[in-house]
């Protein structure tokens, strides 16, 4: 067995391998304290087998030697290590690989070292990535030459506006604002009529591996990355140029190769962990997870522990990687951990989310694949692309809603399955639209279909019915369209344009364009997948697409939104989601509806 190589490890202490002179792969294992380790290089990879595996026999072995013992491998990693390893033998380095260095079958001490792998990717002499062998040798080689003459262009661009300090820092190619920097350039003499590169780099940024939910632990940090693809190498950089400009430049790949693949690729998001400032405050937990959801892994616990050492907020005391727990647990400790936070109130019910949106954008019903209370977010779940949690923070760190008006601390309690939170009643959903489609054709933010414009307009139309004083229900629904809050900065007070959505761009002044364009966002972040609905006080709102006429809608205190809960039995409900009611999501229920807080009842979800 495995397990008898390994000796149990010290405290804050770490293995490394040392490769061995030699055609094959002969390494030996060394324990050093995490701080102290010599220059080494540390590996990200897939776990399991090849991609391409085109004449390889399905009971294929793999192995290397090991402290003189025979050491079985998976696939991938034997093909990095066949590939890698005499380069770093040849510097000179001890490696660092997970299946190797931490003994997988000790549960224990996984629970221990998973807590140091952010420090091991952050303080590595360097970070090897592997995709695997290229599917085609030339196209490889046409890639990584094209993705470097991207590079190149985006460069003398930023050298152009920014100062020679700022184009040549860390951080030269990160921040919000590379959409004006590069509107710019000529990109005509990157126009490659024969799409090979092109094909190159679809190959090279749609593989696997840059869905895993580790990788942004593994090759976001400070220490220099390579990404390796068989012999072909290229950087991040090149990455982030390569996707910028390709979203951008649509034209680049010809007629003859689209590039929507880039807009599907979870490479620029990976890229943009590097960034300190690309989120703002989205450094914390909860987001760090939801800004991942479409990533896999093949551990559901994985989905919190491979942010554990990213998240701004984490206390590792509060929650400690146990792979003892079963995935209910690890997701219901995300929530204690959230409640324990003040300045959180209730913002992880924001999360929860029971749908999964289907590549045609229908949405579909979907209980979570674990057993877990309906209050806890399933992690695990890829829900398909979607809007955004209605977890607006402006600017200013400041909070875009608090319906709870002046009630924001929360006393919410976890007792085993129930959640138990004081709260009030404040309404019933009367009438429900249908889920709404994105408003705009895919990959284009200021081109709108009209067909699904026409039911945002319409249902202002046949809402005749309203408790708003001084607006009309048009306007209370073009507000609702995108929920009171622009994005680029996100500000208060905001609300559609129909004229504009359907003036010709061609017609518009750059100041109407960049309004055009940050509204198309905002309700692209906001209203698909939602339904429109009616209260039975007239009250117009956005609530999540498994609400039903009959649901009610409750104000929490601590709670930044209005809640829709299903009963279940007398004082026990069924949380369905978060949702925004006009006109009520800054306290005014209890400042200008009579809503006392004396009628604020125990509520139990389960």
């Amino acid at each position: 067995m495995a397990s008898a190589l390994y000796e149990a490890l010290p405290k804050d202490h770490v293995r490394f391998v040392r490769l061995l002179p030699g055609d094959d792969i002969v390494a030996k294992v060394e324990t050093w304290p995490l701080e102290q380790a010599p220059a080494y290089t540390a590996l990200s990879y897939m776990w399991g087998p090849a991609i391409y595996r085109d004449g390889r026999s399905p009971d294929a072995v793999y192995t290397i030697t090991l402290n003189d013992r025979t050491f079985q491998v998976q696939e991938n990693l034997h093909d990095a290590l066949s590939c890698l390893v005499p380069q770093i033998r040849d510097s000179n380095m001890l490696l660092w690989v997970d299946a190797i260095c931490i003994n997988q079958d000790d549960v224990k001490e996984r629970s221990v070292q998973i807590l140091h792998m952010r420090y091991l990717y952050s303080h590595a002499t360097q970070v090897y990535g592997w995709l695997g062998f290229p599917r085609d040798e030339m196209q490889a080689t046409l890639a990584v030459d094209l993705m470097s003459d991207l590079l190149a262009a985006l460069m003398e661009r930023v050298a152009a506006v920014m100062s020679v300090e700022a184009a040549g820092s860390e951080h030269a190619l990160d921040g919000t604002k590379m959409s004006t920097l590069i509107k710019d350039i000529n990109v005509s003499f990157l126009e490659r009529e024969d799409c090979e590169g092109w094909a190159g780099i679809h190959d090279l940024l749609s593989r696997p591996y840059w869905r895993r939910t580790w990788i942004n632990q593994e090759v976001t940090g400070p220490a220099p990355t390579s990404i390796w693809c068989g012999s072909h190498k290229f950087d991040l950089d090149m990455v982030y140029a390569t996707c910028c400009l390709g979203q951008h430049f649509p034209s680049l790949g010809k007629s003859s190769y689209p590039l929507d693949f880039i807009v599907e690729s979870q490479a620029l998001a990976m890229c943009l962990f590097r960034d300190p400032e690309a989120f703002g405050s989205s450094k914390r937990l909860v987001d760090l997870i939801e800004l991942t959801r479409r990533t896999e892994c093949s551990d559901p616990r994985d989905k919190v522990y491979a942010f554990l050492g990213l998240a701004i907020d984490f206390d590792a005391s509060a929650i400690v990687s146990d792979y003892s727990k079963t995935v209910g647990d690890v997701y219901k400790d995300v929530v204690r951990f959230t409640l324990l936070q003040p300045q959180y109130g209730l913002s992880i019910l924001n999360f929860v989310k029971h749908y999964v949106i289907a590549d045609d954008n229908d949405v579909h019903c979907a209980r979570p694949k674990i057993e877990l209370p309906s209050w806890v977010p399933d992690f695990s779940r890829d829900i398909g692309r979607g809007t955004e949690p209605f977890d607006h923070l402006f600017a200013d760190g400041s909070w875009a809603y608090k319906a709870c008006g002046p009630y924001h601390e929360q006393n919410a309690e976890i007792d085993g399955i129930r959640l138990r939170i004081n709260g009030v009643k404040i309404d019933e959903i009367a009438q429900i639209s249908v889920p709404l489609k994105s408003l705009f054709w895919e990959g284009s933010p200021v081109n709108p279909n009209h067909e699904n414009l026409e039911v945002f307009r319409s249902w202002a139309v046949h809402q005749s019915d309203s408790s708003y004083i001084g607006q009309t229900v048009d306007e209370v629904v073009r507000t609702t369209i995108v929920a009171d809050v622009t994005v680029y900065p996100r500000r208060p007070g905001y609300a559609a344009n129909w004229d504009l959505l359907e003036t010709s761009n061609s017609s518009l002044t750059d100041q109407q364009l960049e309004y055009k364009d940050n509204m198309g966002r905002a309700i692209s972040m906001v209203a698909p997948t939602r339904r429109l609905c009616t209260t039975a006080t007239g009250r117009i709102g956005l609530v999540p697409p498994t609400a039903q006429v009959g649901d009610l809608l409750y104000v929490f205190l601590g709670g930044p939104m209005v809640y829709v809960l299903r009963p279940k039995r007398t004082g026990v409900f069924e949380f369905i989601g978060s949702s925004y009611i006009h006109g009520i999501m800054d306290g005014e229920i209890f400042e200008d509806h009579g809503i006392n807080i004396m009628k604020k009842e125990a509520v139990v979800l389960e």
